[in-house]
C-alpha cells in the first residue's frame, strides 16, 4: 500500500494511538486535531505532537528525527524510533495493523478508475505505476547459472560485486540476469541484459520476470546501511551504474532503472534524507536534468554531475571509468535546484 493510502487508512480507522502505544510512547493524549505523547525513553508529556491532518505531520520538540529539514510525518517518527529505513517503517506499520505490505487499496468503481487514470495521464505517471509490486519466490534465482561474466567485468563490475549482487546467466535467453529487489529486500523481478550485441529482434534489456520498476529503486535495499549513514545519494540511470560504484567501494547509490523518474521513486529518494546527486549518462542534457529535479518538492536541494570538462563520450556514463568518476564526482557536481 502506498504511504498516502496507508495514512488515509490510519486516519479512517483511528490507528494513531495504536501505533504510538506499540512504539512505547507514554502519556498518549488525544486532543482536537492532534495527539501528544512522550518519547519512549522520556517523560515529557508534550515532547511529541502528531497532527490528524492528511499528512499525519509530526513535531518532536526534543529530537531531530530526520536528516533534512522537510516536514516530518508519522513514518519518520517510526523510522527514528525503530532505527530503520522508510520502507521498513511502512512494513512495520502494515504488520502492526494487519495489512499486506504489497496489497493495493480496494478497487475503485469504474467511473472513479477512469477519473484517476485521466488525472495520472495529465501529471505524467507511467501506466505501469497503477500496478502493484509483487514479490516472487527466491527459488527463481536457482533457475539461472550463478556465474559472474567477463562483459560486466570489462565494464568495471568486479567478480566480488557480481557475486554479492547475485548476478547470473540465463542460457535459454543468452542474458545476464540482474535480480531486482523491493525496498524491504524481497525479490520482485529479474532483468536480463543480452550477452552480446543487440538488434531489432534482441533488445539489450528485457525483464525475464516482470516488475513495476517505477515503484522501485535498484540498490536501495542492498545499499541501505551506507545510505543511512551518508548525506548524499548518487542517482544513476542504469543498474550497471550502481554495480560499478559498488565495485569502487561507493555504496550510497541507487538506480531509477531508466532515464525517467516517477513520483514513487522521488518519495523513496526524499525519504532517505540524503541530498540527491543525479549521475546520468552524457546524453541526458541539462534541461532534462532540471526537469527531473523539478519532480522533487520545494526545499529539497538537487545536484547533478555535469561534464563541463568534456571527459565523457556521447552515451558514456560517469561511472564507466573509475578515473573519470573520481574527477567528475570531485570537480563537476553542480546544484540544479
Amino acid at each position: 500500500m502506498k504511504s498516502s493510502d496507508l495514512k488515509e487508512y490510519i486516519l479512517d480507522n483511528n490507528c494513531i494511538d495504536t501505533i504510538l502505544e506499540d512504539l512505547g510512547c507514554g502519556y498518549i493524549a488525544k486532543h482536537s486535531g492532534y495527539y501528544t505523547c512522550s518519547n519512549p525513553d522520556g517523560n515529557n508529556r508534550n515532547a511529541v505532537t502528531v497532527y490528524t491532518n492528511e499528512n499525519l505531520t509530526v513535531l518532536n520538540y526534543t529530537r531531530n528525527i530526520t536528516k533534512d529539514k522537510r516536514t516530518a510525518d508519522i513514518f519518520d517518527l517510526i523510522a527514528f524510533y525503530k532505527d530503520c529505513s522508510f520502507p521498513e517503517a511502512l512494513k512495520y506499520t502494515h504488520s502492526l495493523l494487519g495489512l499486506d505490505y504489497y496489497a493495493e487499496r480496494e478497487e475503485l468503481c469504474e467511473s472513479l478508475q477512469i477519473l484517476k487514470m485521466l488525472k495520472e495521464m495529465c501529471i505524467g505517471d507511467d501506466l505501469e505505476d497503477t500496478e502493484p509490486v509483487k514479490p516472487i519466490p527466491e527459488v527463481i534465482l536457482s533457475y539461472y547459472l550463478p556465474y559472474p561474466n567477463v562483459m560486466f567485468e570489462n565494464d568495471g563490475i568486479d567478480y566480488n560485486t557480481q557475486v554479492e549482487w547475485n548476478i547470473g546467466y540465463d542460457p535459454h535467453s543468452n542474458r545476464i540476469t540482474i535480480p531486482v529487489r523491493s525496498p524491504i529486500g524481497d525479490l520482485c523481478g529479474i532483468k536480463g541484459r543480452l550477452f552480446g550485441k543487440s538488434d531489432d529482434y534482441n533488445p539489450k534489456y528485457l525483464y525475464l520476470e516482470k516488475t513495476v520498476k517505477s515503484k522501485l529503486l535498484y540498490g536501495l535495499y542492498e545499499n541501505r546501511e551506507s545510505i543511512k549513514n551518508n548525506k548524499y545519494l548518487f542517482i544513476t540511470e542504469a543498474e550497471k551504474g550502481v554495480l560499478q560504484l559498488a565495485s569502487m567501494g561507493i555504496r550510497n547509490a541507487v538506480s531509477t532503472m531508466g532515464k525517467t523518474i516517477s513520483k514513487h521513486q522521488v518519495e523513496l529518494i526524499t525519504r532517505t534524507g540524503c541530498t540527491p546527486i543525479l549521475s546520468y549518462d552524457k546524453d541526458v542534457d541539462e534541461d532534462e536534468l532540471r526537469d527531473i529535479a523539478d519532480m522533487f518538492m520545494d526545499g529539497i536541494s538537487v545536484y547533478a554531475i555535469i561534464d563541463t570538462q568534456g571527459l565523457l563520450d556521447e552515451k558514456e556514463s560517469p561511472m564507466d571509468s573509475a578515473e573519470k568518476w573520481r574527477i567528475l564526482s570531485n570537480e563537476c557536481i553542480y546544484k540544479i535546484k
